[in-house]
């Protein structure tokens, strides 16, 4: 096969990678055009690559893939991107699979790095390589400190001289003199030349890189969308009942979850499950996960989980036929029983939420944790419970059948009435989960009201 003579331009630049790496940078301006991949819909590529790999094990270039998926920030829109580490035949290469829908199609990119002795958590050095799910190199780049300094594109063809050029100095201590700068001589043969242009800036403090590097993006301008792909941070602790966290004032709270796209995005996938036989959740940061995944048993209205260290909340879904419109006294004991066992990383930003196919969702946060541990011990523990459970089901009944107010406002009404004084807030949510208001009830309706 004829080789094609490529000449490689390195220019050397301060980039800033808050914005794109060229002046054709593909970015997304149009409503709707980028889509988060729904979970049901990356468990389903997840699957599909797991038999693929299995059925041809030595031919397959990604070798092995985690079971977990993870949702990570893009910038400048809420949709966020599906990650799932795996390994490829790059040993050396820390990989993720990420996906993405791009103008209503399933996008997917595997991007590996490798970093450099010099790199840290905050200032990357070292390469990326993109390629296809197949191993395709789609590009490659060489990173100082955040900085995009060399970027290699695919030219379609193919090279086989992949022998290290003697003349050419290695843009630092590890990469291998290939030819074409990079640490693996084998990505060579299907680079071309491009060019950088200088920013002038700082790098920023976190790597960033625009997905019209990772996909077909279409035409564009406005804004970029781009990805932290050094990973976010997370934090450890314990609870203390007898030292609680400082109390936070419930309008930040409120006004985080608002904020928070992964917590509505962990929402939206709950409704997308109202359909099945069977109650799905998340754990709030378990076992360094963000959002574990947990399921009850088919045709059962309830889910069992179990905790190990501590979690930062946890959401549910009640199905119908039988499900409640609302928190269930079970969720109200359980949320004692993670406190009281010490499973709770920060009562002050604990939140445990609902979506219900009664088209109604709601939150609990905890305002005064004192009030609800005298509370729990008051009404959520043995006879006690019995009695609390009881209670709120009588009122409910009496509500609805007594007084003619519709099934779910009665059962809105009658638990405001239960957590009376009980140091929680209950916060109802609106169909996108963007707003959330707290509630309280005034004689036999529901009210809002301020969150101080």
């Amino acid at each position: 096969m004829k080789t094609i003579p490529i000449k490689l331009i390195l220019l050397f630049s301060l980039l800033v990678l808050i914005y794109s790496c060229e002046k054709d940078d593909n970015l997304i301006i149009k409503e709707g055009y980028l889509k988060t991949v729904a979970l049901a819909d990356a468990k389903s590529f997840l699957r599909q690559s797991q038999d693929e790999k299995n059925s041809t094990p030595e031919g397959n270039f990604i070798t092995s893939i985690s079971d977990e998926i993870n949702y990570e920030d893009l910038t400048n829109t809420d949709e966020e991107l599906a990650v799932i580490d795996v390994k490829t035949k790059y040993k050396n290469l820390q990989s993720k699979v990420v996906l993405l829908n791009i103008n209503n199609e399933l996008q997917s990119v595997v991007v590996g790095l490798n970093p450099f002795e010099h790199s840290t958590e905050t200032s990357f050095s070292g390469e990326m390589l993109i390629t296809s799910i197949n191993g395709n190199i789609i590009k490659a780049f060489e990173i100082e400190d955040n900085v995009f300094v060399a970027e290699y594109i695919n030219n379609n063809t193919v090279h086989k001289n992949h022998e290290p050029n003697k003349n050419k100095n290695s843009v630092n201590e590890t990469a291998k003199n290939c030819w074409c700068g990079m640490s693996n001589c084998n990505w060579c043969g299907e680079l071309d030349e491009v060019i950088i242009t200088s920013g002038g800036s700082p790098s920023p403090p976190s790597p960033y890189v625009s997905i019209a590097h990772m996909y077909p993006t279409g035409g564009g301008g406005g804004l970029p969308n781009e990805w932290d792909f050094g990973g976010g941070g997370g934090h450890n602790g314990t609870h203390n009942p007898d030292n609680p966290e400082p109390e936070e004032n419930p309008c930040d709270k409120i006004n985080e979850l608002e904020s928070d796209r992964a917590f509505k995005r962990r929402l939206l996938d709950l409704e997308e499950n109202l359909s099945l036989d069977y109650e799905t959740g998340f754990l709030i940061n378990h076992n360094d996960v963000p959002y574990d995944p947990i399921a009850g048993s088919p045709n059962t209205d309830e889910i069992n989980f179990n905790v190990s260290g501590t979690i930062d909340g946890y959401l549910h879904s009640h199905v119908l036929p039988n499900g409640n419109s609302i928190f269930s006294p079970d969720d109200i004991e359980a949320l004692y029983l993670l406190y009281n066992n010490g499973h709770i990383n920060n009562t002050g930003t604990f939140v445990i939420s609902v979506v219900t196919g009664h088209g109604t969702s709601y939150s609990i946060i905890i305002d005064d944790v004192n009030a609800f541990n005298t509370f729990s011990q008051n009404n959520l523990i043995g006879d006690n419970f019995s009695s609390f459970s009881i209670g709120y089901s009588a009122q409910s009944d009496l509500l609805e059948n007594l007084y003619g107010i519709d099934f779910v406002s009665a059962n809105e009404i009658a638990m405001l009435q239960a957590l009376e004084n009980s140091g929680l807030s209950l916060l109802k949510g609106n169909s996108d989960y963007s707003d959330w208001q707290k509630i309280k009830a005034q004689g036999r309706q529901t009210v809002d009201v301020g969150c101080n």
